[in-house]
């Protein structure tokens, strides 16, 4: 194997864009929307990890730790198997530091809001680009995406919000533990 190093590497990187069967610009904003999903799993695992450690919520915890947190990285690879089968290369970035420290657990539940708000963003942007230049291989796995996980997902979000403002209301965060199973609407 023949190592390359500085603008023999960038050469040989450059050949492999060519390659690819995607645009390369919507290959980027699709790379885009994968990262978000996995910086969309740590950012679950800090929401559960405070629930359970501040606010005594261990049921709450758990659930969105295994049914939602855990779900990021399978959506991410929906989208990099995607990109594989288009022959792009997939670039990884890093995930940030996700260290929020809130007094109420609606505060959370905001940015899990904002969140997928950002996700739902960043695939509308990848469709208009997938439209504009006729790839509607591409516009079709994104539509169907946004539909069939992403709607549903942002779904969760808002009840998720909505209930713990009106617990909070209340001073009612043990009931909303207890009950958190019944407000699931992802399987």
């Amino acid at each position: 194997m023949v190592k390359l190093y500085g603008n023999e590497k960038m050469m040989e990187e450059d050949k492999i864009a060519k390659m690819s069967l995607i645009d390369n610009e919507l290959g980027s904003l699709m790379n885009i929307v994968s990262q978000k999903l996995f910086k969309a799993n740590a950012v679950m695992d800090c929401i559960s990890s405070r629930l359970d450690t501040v606010f005594g919520m261990p049921k709450a915890s758990e659930i969105l730790h295994h049914r939602i947190a855990h779900k990021f990285p399978l959506l991410a690879d929906i989208i990099t198997e995607y990109l594989a089968k288009r022959n792009y290369a997939v670039y990884y970035g890093l995930i940030p530091q996700i260290n929020y420290r809130y007094d109420k657990p609606s505060e959370y539940f905001w940015e899990f809001v904002n969140m997928m708000g950002e996700i739902r963003d960043d695939i509308n942007l990848a469709i208009e680009k997938a439209e504009s230049i006729k790839d509607f291989s591409a516009s079709d796995i994104l539509s169907s995406f946004l539909s069939e996980y992403i709607d549903l997902y942002t779904k969760q979000s808002f009840i998720f919000y909505y209930q713990s403002l009106q617990e909070e209301e209340h001073g009612n965060l043990s009931s909303f533990n207890s009950h958190f199973e019944d407000l699931m609407i992802i399987e």
